[in-house]
């Protein structure tokens, strides 16, 4: 009877292991919620912010998509509209134009479909409407201009340098292109020193 009793009493092997790991999982929970807690301290409150709205295109209202080559800025308006209105307008003026030719009535110029101001300008007139909005505090020129002195194209200077301080700019206008940019000139020092918490941040 006492046996018994001393076995009723005494807990088995498997009883053990199993309020062991109950209590290790509790210390694992336990410590997970402090780890979260300290770095919730830590976190940049604005990293975890939902992302801002994507904007719509002017001409059809459509949310602009955000694939890579996509999207077109015009600098005569400063509109950005999706390349499928763009493609459009440009079927819409060829396919008047093929009737005008037949009757020899004079043809559609190619134009902006937003504002309609004529396009196919040269590089000259299209930097001066650039800057102007540049000067309106366009997010999106910044980040053209930017672009051109980047790697040197229509007929920019290649220069790292001012390029990298026209990303910063459209960077704090609301880019969201641009701040991926900075954060790549931050880590591989161009057109400015490397600084691996500002490319962390950025």
């Amino acid at each position: 009877m006492v046996e018994k009793e001393e076995k009723k009493g005494a807990k088995s092997d498997e009883e053990t292991a199993a309020l062991a790991a109950a209590d290790l999982e509790t210390l694992t929970i336990s410590n997970a919620e402090e780890i979260i807690e300290d770095d919730d301290d830590d976190k940049d409150p604005d990293l975890f912010k939902p992302p801002p709205p994507r904007e719509d295109c002017p001409i059809c209202m459509l949310p602009l998509p955000s694939e890579h080559g996509t999207l077109m800025y015009r600098v005569c308006c400063g509109a950005v509209l999706c390349t499928a209105c763009v493609e459009e307008s440009k079927r819409v003026i060829e396919k008047t134009n093929v009737k005008k030719r037949k009757k020899k009535l004079p043809l559609l110029e190619a134009c902006c479909p937003f504002c309609r101001e004529p396009t196919g300008e040269s590089d000259e007139k299209a930097i001066v409407r650039l800057r102007k909005r540049i000067e309106l505090n366009d997010a999106v020129a910044h980040d053209c201009l930017a672009q051109a002195y980047f790697v040197g194209s229509h007929g920019f200077p290649k220069d790292q340098r001012k390029a990298f301080e026209l990303f910063l700019r459209a960077t704090e206008l609301g880019s969201l292109h641009a701040p991926v940019i900075v954060a790549e000139c931050f880590g591989e020092g161009r057109g400015v020193n490397m600084d691996a918490a500002k490319e962390k941040h950025y």
